[in-house]
């Protein structure tokens, strides 16, 4: 079944190509044209056809040809027209329409979809996020409309670097932040600085997010497995990983073990960081309370 926005989607904006006027009468030729789109595709089944002054004005023509040829395709079966209202494509035109991807049928939907990474979008806020959206769109400034600092828009770093101080006792400037697009993002950057510096491998955990390593891989680096436990990442076999000197470590909550890396192993790390004067990333899940690198660096330096 048609959806009814489908069904009065107008067909304006279609390309007639109406040949050379040696082939016949203005009418004649535009009937010609429409008839090759309906049964093209080019116009749908339902589509509505402006009006007959409408396009004879785009048309720089006389409203008489539209309507002879709107006329002529109405008894051939490709439009019907009603009284009041607008002239549309007949569901049995010939047309040859492109299967449906939204019908069913041919694309299995699973009950319960488990794909890691996505939540269930069923529950987005729409109009909370709608209502946000509107909100600040009305406290942007002029300049703030353009195009915006690599780095992220000023005010929203001074947010997040507020934030991160309360938070997670991190105490750093909105200069040394950088807003990315995402978790894949914010790595593939991190990855590509640290192959910039000179570095060739990364230890990821094992088991881990399968993107990430793609991401390291894609970045022209070599990913190294490190094995996980019930406390987290193993930083005696990263000790032995040879070549590795940044690591990718989700301590508040592992995929897809679900562990948090215990305060020993937190500590180890952070040992094992500043012995080889490491670049780490450290990738934060928002519901867990865990303190930031920056805290604990500073919590163990020696006085």
């Amino acid at each position: 079944m048609t959806h009814d926005r489908e069904r009065t989607g107008p067909a304006w904006g279609t390309f007639l190509e109406l040949s050379d006027p040696a082939d016949g009468p203005l009418h004649t030729r535009l009937a010609r044209a429409l008839r090759a789109a309906v049964t093209g595709g080019r116009l749908a089944v339902g589509s509505t056809l402006p009006p007959s002054r409408v396009l004879a004005a785009d048309l720089r023509c006389s409203r008489w040809v539209v309507t002879e040829a709107y006329a002529q395709l109405v008894a051939e079966g490709y439009f019907e027209a009603r009284s009041g209202s607008a002239t549309r494509v007949r569901a049995h035109a010939g047309v040859t329409a492109p299967p449906d991807a939204g019908a069913g049928g041919s694309r299995w939907t699973p009950r319960f979809d488990l794909l890691p990474g996505v939540p269930d979008l069923r529950a987005f806020p729409r109009k909370r996020w709608a209502d946000m959206v509107r909100a600040a769109t009305t406290e942007l400034t002029w300049d703030e409309l353009g195009y915006p600092d690599a780095a992220g828009l000023p005010r929203l770093r001074r947010q997040l670097a507020s934030y991160l101080a309360r938070g997670r006792g991190a105490r750093v400037d909105p200069e040394q932040l950088v807003v990315c697009a995402g978790t894949l993002d914010g790595v593939l950057r991190l990855c590509r600085a640290l192959r910039a510096a000179g570095h060739t491998r990364v230890a990821v955990e094992d088991p881990g997010w399968t993107q990430l390593r793609l991401i390291v891989a894609a970045a022209g680096l070599t990913p190294v497995p490190i094995a996980v436990d019930e406390q987290g990442l193993r930083v005696d076999l990263l000790r032995r990983a040879t070549g590795v000197r940044a690591v990718i470590v989700a301590p508040a909550h592992q995929f897809p073990t679900g562990v948090v890396l215990a305060p020993t192993r937190r500590a180890e790390l952070a040992d094992w960081a500043r012995e080889t004067t490491s670049q780490h990333a450290e990738l934060l899940n928002k519901w867990a309370v865990v303190p930031s690198w920056t805290f604990l660096r500073e919590e163990r330096s020696p006085p």
